[in-house]
């Protein structure tokens, strides 16, 4: 079962782990995993403003832009 503490909340996106200690410092596959799930949430966080502008707006505080940077960052080595 998921642990639903883990679960990235969009306004926390690129903040250090809170959690010590943290599970992507248990190795290689784990560190894998926590790459992946930031690619696909800055994925989905980038198609917020696309499909749901109305949302977008009322959020505004919402590092949306910032994690889909991160994406490409982590997907394509962008800097």
């Amino acid at each position: 079962m998921r642990d639903k503490r883990c679960i990235v909340h969009p306004r926390d996106f690129g903040q250090p782990c809170s959690r010590r200690p943290c599970r992507y410092e248990q190795g290689p596959a784990a560190q894998d995993a926590v790459i992946q799930n930031l690619e696909i949430l800055g994925k989905a966080f980038n198609n917020i403003p696309k499909h749901y502008p109305d949302v977008a707006a009322m959020r505004p505080e919402l590092p949306l832009t910032f994690a889909y940077q991160v994406r490409n960052a982590l997907a394509h080595g962008y800097s």
